[in-house]
This record gives C-alpha cells, structure tokens and sequence, in this order.
C-alpha cells in the first residue's frame, strides 16, 4: 500500500451545516450524500431524517409534482398517471432528485414543517424594522457590560414565559 507524505493539490473539504437542526459535518471529499443531508432548490441544507411527508396525500403530493417548475416532464406525467402509493410516489421523485437539487415542496423549511434559525432572526429585523447593524448600536449604546445585557436578556425572557 502507498501513503501519500505531502501535500495533496487536488483534494477538497467540504463543510455543511443543517439549517433546522444545526448539525455540523465536515471533510474532505465530502457530499452531501455521505453525511444523509439534502439541499433544495432554494439552498436550504437538512439532514433527510427532517423530510416528513405526513401533511401530503396522494392527490396533494401528485398536485405539487405537477406544479413544481423544475422536475422533468416525463416525471410528471409518468406520477400523473400513476396508481402507486404516496411513499412510491416521494421515491420516484427523490430518484430523479439528487441531494443538490430537492424540490421546494419536499424541503421542510420551504414548505414550513420547520422554521430556521435564521429566518427567524431575518423575521425578527424585519418585525422591529431595524437592521442588525442598528441592533448592534442600540445594543452598545443601551448596556455597559454584557452582564447587564445578560440580565436584560434573562428578564425579558422570564416575561415571556
């Protein structure tokens, strides 16, 4: 067996990150079927034990095939005529799908089984109609240490509750 001892040029690591979960893979040579995630068509990386299908019917999932822009067109006449199950139906678009390109209507942020972290800090600048730079200076400004910024924190959130 040969052992390489110096610099590889033509390797590559990768690195991903689960948007709902925010488990973290990395490694070189790295896919995204190797570590059992998915990206879909709007960038959105999960890991695939996130995709549920539970809220789709036949009907429903057949209707969403065929009002995805992206999938091929004999795919979607071959699920318009189909007869299978719904589980049938998801593998037949997952095999025509590779872990780079899942449809929007599979992608469980996209369809809104789950929420990311940061839309919901895009959610929260939108909602105070403040930018995070103008967060951050209304930060610096309103606290001396980050003590008092952490009991500010923890007050207002023993509120919510």
């Amino acid at each position: 067996m040969k052992f390489r001892k110096d610099f590889v040029t033509n390797s590559s690591s990768s690195s991903y990150i689960c948007d709902i979960c925010d488990r973290e893979e990395c490694g070189y040579d790295l896919s995204l079927s190797d570590i059992y995630m998915n990206e879909c068509e709007n960038g959105h990386v999960f890991c695939q034990d996130h995709m549920t299908f539970d809220t789709f019917t036949v009907d429903s999932f057949k209707k969403a095939v065929e009002n995805d822009r992206w999938l091929d067109s004999s795919l979607k006449e071959k699920i318009r005529y189909s007869d299978e199950s719904l589980e049938t139906l998801i593998d037949m678009v997952k095999k025509e799908c590779d872990n780079y390109s899942i449809p929007a209507f599979m992608c469980p942020i996209c369809s809104f089984n789950s929420v990311s972290m940061s839309d919901v800090e895009k959610y929260k600048s939108a909602k105070l109609r403040q930018t995070d730079e103008a967060i951050k200076k209304e930060i610096k400004e309103k606290f001396d240490c980050y003590d008092d910024f952490k009991k500010y924190i923890d007050s207002r959130m023993r509120e919510v509750k």
